[in-house]
């Protein structure tokens, strides 16, 4: 126990019970600027059994909440953050997908994103005057579908690149960046867990697009962005691969992550055509110890933010 540092317990019934701080004498809760002295922020015992015994004996009386379950050591200390990953925050541990803290350090990069993802809004709406999207349309392909598709992708990948790149991860290859360097976003942000629907078409089913991005198999297994490879390098040969529900959702990646980087609040601010277009149907459920904590120090002053590198 004496190891651990920041950590949350985690009831029975899945519920996080706030942050705390062990110091080696006993636990404190984050934030509380006289925790010894504060009803229900501390707790002391002589050794460390005595203090797994007394968390699970004083949560019970203090929260109501049952006796913990086990004990999550935060994978960040308060007030640390991964850049350009948004999650939710110890304070609002079920408001998925949270937010990326310090988000005016990004505001160029997220207006010129939402732009393009207008632009992108507005060609998909402009096909789907012509070409009624309902499932037996789906497999549809055409020249204004294909362009699609390749700007979609394009800013997909302009997404991944910067990340990796704000994290100073290197390609594998040493020269470029390839899927086998992109899947490793899939599981720091959870990227297949996103759901996106249509407003304006809500006959359709939510899309998945990162549903099945397998590490094995990185490009083929997203047919969407296997579908842009393709028909980008060899047109004449796949352009049956230009299909309709390819570039929908392609469209639906490129919300995916600007939401999975900086979270709804700022992907929808001053552009109320983004949240009128896209409904998120699903957001990533964290493990409470994968949350970002507020950044009040052990004596409850607050310390500011601080950015680090996500361990790839």
């Amino acid at each position: 126990m004496a190891e651990i540092k920041y950590f949350v317990p985690i009831n029975n019934e899945g519920t996080p019970c706030f942050v705390w701080y062990f110091d080696g004498k006993g636990v404190s809760r984050v934030g509380i600027p006289d925790p010894k002295n504060s009803p229900k922020s501390y707790i002391a015992a002589n050794s460390e059994q005595d203090l797994l015994a007394a968390i699970a004996t004083q949560f019970e009386d203090f929260f109501n909440y049952g006796a913990p379950h086990v004990l999550k050591q935060m994978k960040l200390k308060p007030g640390q953050y991964y850049s350009r990953m948004a999650r939710p925050t110890d304070i609002k541990s079920s408001e998925s997908p949270g937010n990326c803290p310090e988000p005016k350090l990004y505001e160029h990069e997220i207006a010129l994103s939402k732009g393009q993802l207008v632009s992108l809004m507005d060609r998909l709406k402009q096909i789907c005057q012509t070409i009624h999207p309902v499932t037996e349309t789906y497999k549809s392909y055409g020249h204004e579908i294909r362009n699609l598709l390749i700007l979609a992708c394009t800013e997909v990948e302009a997404q991944w690149k910067s990340i990796l790149e704000i994290h100073q991860v290197s390609p594998q290859n040493g020269k470029y960046y390839t899927t086998k360097d992109y899947a490793k976003l899939n599981q720091a942000m959870h990227l297949n867990e996103y759901i996106i629907s249509l407003t304006h078409y809500p006959w359709l089913s939510g899309f998945h697009p990162f549903k099945e991005w397998d590490s094995d198999k990185p490009t083929e297994s997203l047919d969407w962005y296997d579908a842009y490879n393709k028909v980008k390098h060899d047109r004449e040969k796949n352009f049956q691969e230009a299909k309709l529900i390819h570039a929908i959702n392609a469209v639906c990646a490129c919300m995916i992550m600007l939401l999975a980087q900086f979270g709804r609040q700022q992907v929808t601010r001053a552009r109320q055509e983004v949240a009128h277009f896209f409904e998120l149907i699903e957001a990533p459920k964290w493990c409470a110890s994968e949350l970002y904590t507020y950044p009040y120090t052990y004596d409850g002053i607050t310390s500011g933010y601080t950015s680090i590198k996500y361990p790839f």
